[in-house]
């Protein structure tokens, strides 16, 4: 516990101790011998825990001197002592906020012994979020609040919405990792009479997905001074937010697109066949969406994670279709945060998809088949780095995060698009 909430329980013994003198003096009366002894008991109660203040704070200053120490030899805290120490959700934030403020040379002796305590190297500008956050499942003496990375992680997901329907994975490093992909729908068993020959089979293709790094970073985030000084300021969720949403429109804007992968992670739409094309004028009706649905084998229309893909416009148009008594064909389920359907399937917007709003010659304007083929890989190495001088002459901080990623299929023979008509 930290001399704050000793010295706080402190206070409310003695606000005791006052409440019995109070009464006593209110009835024109000595103390009672029960309430002397009362008042003894709380004395010495509340002597213990000033004694226990003093002790934190001296453990406090010599903690905050030795992260002072570090600083100028370089060595770390030993993260085997991180297991005996007992922290709270305060603490982790007051360490945060020591590493986030270190370089402006403000940060009290306090806020330094409690990252020390955490083994928190404030003197370090950079910090490997996952690691943390993995520490944070083994330990409660994680050394980054819980807030930062859900507060990171809701926003993600909000601009990187297309992310709920891929398959993601993690990988410990940044190294080229190769995926073999095995074709074997040539070969299927036979019946055969007893003692019969068993025919033979044709070999099975393999091809090899390889997946990359690809190193993202966001633009930096500058802080003042004075910001980083208010405590009322949750400074946890201010920055994972602003680098959650950074990162989700790049993610969602790399995935949705027709990119090669040459340069950057292959795109959902590169290589994919057309299932169907709708009319001149670019109608959607019901028809062109079930030739949509069947163009795709139903193996794969089976397989878990199917579903479609498309513009926030194209979805409203397909919701406006109505029958002949003008009521509408798709009504989708209306309770709120569910997620929409479509013919059976789950209906992911995403605006990086055309808009049947503007769909010009042959785009493709929605997607649909098996998604949970294309993978998406980010690396452990989520880095978030202070620039401590940047912004000094403007009295600012400024932070940057930087992410490897990648994203390609395994199979694209379970997607296809619905696109806008094809001009002769």
């Amino acid at each position: 516990m930290n001399p704050q909430d000793l010295r706080e329980q402190r206070a409310k013994l003695i606000a005791n101790a006052k409440v019995i003198v109070d009464a006593a003096e209110a009835d024109q009366r000595d103390l009672t011998p029960d309430e002397n002894t009362q008042i003894e008991a709380i004395f010495t109660q509340a002597d213990q825990l000033d004694a226990q203040a003093a002790s934190a704070e001296t453990k406090s200053k010599v903690l905050a001197a030795d992260a002072h120490q570090r600083e100028s030899t370089g060595r770390k805290t030993a993260p085997g002592k991180l297991a005996s120490v007992s922290v709270s959700e305060n603490d982790r934030k007051a360490a945060f906020r020591a590493w986030a403020m270190y370089g402006t040379g403000q940060v009290g002796n306090d806020m330094l012994g409690r990252a020390s305590l955490l083994g928190l190297n404030v003197a370090s500008r950079s910090l490997n979020l996952r690691e943390l956050r993995a520490l944070s499942k083994s330990t409660s003496n994680a050394p980054v609040p819980a807030d930062f990375t859900s507060e990171y992680e809701k926003k993600l997901a909000y601009f990187f919405p297309i992310g709920g329907a891929v398959t993601s994975f993690t990988t410990a490093d940044g190294r080229d990792l190769p995926f073999t992909v095995v074709d074997d729908t040539g070969n299927s068993a036979a019946i055969v009479s007893e003692a019969g020959s068993i025919g033979s089979s044709s070999d099975p293709s393999f091809t090899k997905v390889t997946f990359k790094a690809w190193k993202y970073a966001s633009p930096i985030v500058k802080v003042s001074v004075e910001l980083l000084q208010d405590s009322v300021i949750d400074l946890e969720s201010y920055l994972a937010e602003a680098f959650g949403e950074r990162f989700g429109r790049a993610y969602e804007a790399a995935v949705v697109s027709t990119n090669a992968g040459s340069a950057a992670p292959e795109g959902m739409l590169y290589g994919v066949s057309a299932g169907v094309n709708l009319a001149s004028g670019n109608a959607l009706t019901l028809a062109k969406l079930i030739d949509l649905e069947t163009s795709v084998d139903i193996a794969y229309r089976n397989l878990p994670g199917a579903g479609f893909v498309m513009h926030d416009a194209t979805w409203a148009a397909i919701r406006q279709l109505a029958d002949d008594q003008n009521f509408p064909i798709f009504m989708g389920n209306l309770q709120e945060g569910t997620t929409p359907r479509l013919l059976g399937y789950p209906v992911y917007i995403s605006n990086q998809m055309t808009s049947i709003a503007s769909p010009g010659d042959n785009a493709p304007l929605i997607l649909f088949g098996a998604l949970s083929k294309y993978r998406w890989r980010t690396c452990s190495d989520r880095v978030l780095t202070r620039l401590d001088e940047l912004y000094a002459a403007t009295g600012e901080v400024g932070f940057v995060m930087l992410e490897r990623a990648d994203g390609r299929y395994l199979n694209k023979s379970g997607v296809k698009t619905l696109n806008s008509y094809d001009a002769p």
